[in-house]
């Protein structure tokens, strides 16, 4: 039966197509197909979601006005910081926007979240383009913030994981976790994503409670960019140099030690 379905022909294509390249080995009777392939993976362009489906989250808003000194002061004042060291987590988080020029708030869809915390692998193989392994053969990033949208409202789109999809991303000047909504003063993700599509006070408010319920804010006081780190970016911090690339940050802004 394999043989007449051509099984190991749909296999091949399986594999080019979830995994964007054609798989090691490849040749003999697939030698046509090997082609086809190449041809595929050369000229195609992934379908890009240009709006939310399920009408959750509101269109972007052009031209959406970004943290002002005064409100860093406001916020480094109840947290009892230097409002450079502040700007400093902004910058490397968020590179120092909240917003991108078309007005989306700045995001970073996460599949490797969606795919383990949420739905166990369940959309791997169907889906691989919102629902994937973290690590550096995942392609998914091209660096657009109309690809990461993409990516999440394709994900919003699977029956009963629209919340779930959304507290995969990342959200805003700070990068907050959606998964973290309540530590950011939100009862659920989607209320978490629809404040931060609507202002940069409320991506710096929801900054202030979720530094405030990690115990995040006392290192940010005494500089101790590794114990930050580890409490606002999780035990992997180091993986990405968090604590370096904050540090830095802080001097570059003009903060002394």
């Amino acid at each position: 039966m394999a043989g007449r379905v051509g099984l190991a022909r749909i296999e091949f294509a399986a594999s080019v197509v979830q995994q964007r390249t054609v798989p090691a080995g490849s040749g003999g009777s697939l030698n046509t197909d090997v082609g086809h392939a190449q041809t595929f993976l050369a000229g195609r362009s992934p379908l890009r979601i240009t709006s939310d489906p399920t009408q959750t989250l509101p269109s972007p808003i052009a031209n959406q006005a970004e943290i002002l000194d005064a409100d860093f002061d406001r916020a480094a004042a109840e947290l009892n910081i230097e409002a450079t060291a502040l700007k400093a987590v902004a910058a490397v988080e968020g590179g120092g926007r909240c917003f991108a020029a078309d007005g989306w708030p700045i995001i970073r869809y996460e599949l490797h979240v969606f795919q383990k915390k949420f739905t166990s692998r369940k959309y791997a193989n169907t889906h691989p383009q919102f629902s994937a392994e973290y690590g550096p053969g995942n392609l998914a990033h091209s660096g657009q913030q109309a690809d990461e949208f993409s990516m999440l409202y394709g994900a919003m789109l699977m029956r009963g994981q629209r919340d779930n999809a959304v507290a995969s991303a990342s959200w805003g000047a700070f990068q907050i976790m959606g998964f973290n909504h309540k530590a950011a003063g939100y009862a659920t993700a989607t209320d978490f994503a629809l404040a931060m599509h609507r202002s940069a006070s409320k991506q710096l408010d929801a900054f202030i409670s979720f530094a405030k319920s990690q115990g995040a804010a006392q290192y940010l006081r005494t500089k101790d960019w590794a114990n930050f780190a580890l409490h606002y970016n999780g035990k992997d911090y180091r993986d990405n140099d968090y604590d370096g690339k904050m540090e830095r940050a802080y001097r570059r802004l003009g903060g002394t030690v």
